[in-house]
């Protein structure tokens, strides 16, 4: 039926609405009812991730702390989630890519060293959506006590835009597995603090290193290699990666540790993901490089330790 002026009746019609921004329909009262299905075409999404986030409850001088966070976008993709810390509001804070556990769930890791001499760091946390809309966390004060330390209290700073400048060295290197990650999710995210994990403890062994760069002779080299596990989990080495201090979490019997690497004339990025079990380590090397020719390398390998 073809509707008009005054008619009454029942219509169906489609309308097909554009937007920049946001819109408004006003419609006199009694006169007609739209059923609207679908979603908006065209237009720009106004709805930012949204950071689900418990404060960190310790922080034990000597010891690395993990910062866990649940994040969605009702809208869009989440395309990156970023850990900023800081123990001193005159400088600019530390930044670290928050590593992805899967069912939305994300964890970095502050390194001990950063918060050894430091009496309390303050860290936030920023998430960004595929369309560039941001969200941040309220910045959280966390008081440094000794190992010791029956209690430390975390404090949220305002509810404002975080308000200091993030141009900062990209610092940390995090580790993530795949188990773990629908517990965090659960809980809405937070933050380690001390523990006893059966698998703490030092481990020594080797690393076999494999650099494949178009056009030159493969390139390999074998060095020995300490892994060390604390109580909370987080996995460290100084010497896996030449001249790199390299620190992770311990995720079921899992972790990554991950370093950017720049040569002689190229630059590219390494992982090692490892598997803990009954004191022994084993893992696998991999990773991508660029020449400054723009031609693409990688690396391969294995690692292995055992506990002492």
């Amino acid at each position: 039926m073809k509707s008009g002026a005054g008619d009454k009746g029942l219509f169906s019609e489609m309308l097909r609405l554009v937007a920049e921004s946001g819109f408004r329909l006003t419609l006199p009262a009694a006169v007609a009812v739209f059923v609207f299905q679908g979603l908006l075409i065209g237009g720009q999404e106004t709805r930012p991730p949204v950071i689900k986030h418990e404060p960190v409850k310790a922080a034990a001088r000597g010891q690395s702390v993990s910062i866990r966070a649940v994040v969605h976008d009702p809208d869009d993709a989440v395309v990156s989630v970023t850990l900023y810390y800081a123990v001193s509001k005159d400088a600019a804070p530390f930044k670290a890519p928050m590593q992805s556990l899967g069912a939305g769930a994300y964890v970095g890791v502050i390194p001990a060293g950063v918060i050894a001499d430091a009496e309390r760091f303050s860290y936030y946390i920023e998430a960004i959506d595929q369309a560039g809309l941001v969200s941040e966390t309220p910045w959280y004060v966390v008081k440094v006590q000794s190992a010791s330390a029956d209690r430390q209290t975390a404090v949220s700073g305002d509810n404002g835009k975080s308000s200091w400048k993030k141009a900062a060295l990209v610092a940390g290197v995090v580790g993530a597995g795949v188990a773990g990650a629908v517990a965090i999710s659960q809980s809405g995210g937070g933050g380690s603090g001390s523990g006893n994990n059966p698998e703490a403890g030092t481990y020594s062994g080797t690393a076999t290193t494999y650099v494949e760069i178009p056009g030159q002779p493969l390139d390999y080299d074998t060095n020995p290699i300490t892994i060390i596990i604390d109580s909370n989990g987080i996995v460290s080495s100084d010497n896996l990666l030449e001249g790199e201090h390299l620190e992770g979490l311990l995720i079921g019997n899992d972790f990554l540790l991950t370093a950017q690497t720049k040569g002689t004339n190229y630059t590219g990025e390494i992982r090692y993901n490892g598997t803990v079990a009954g004191g022994r380590i084993t893992g696998a090397i991999q990773g991508t490089l660029t020449t400054d020719n723009s031609a693409a390398g990688s690396y391969s390998g294995t690692f292995h330790a055992v506990r002492e």
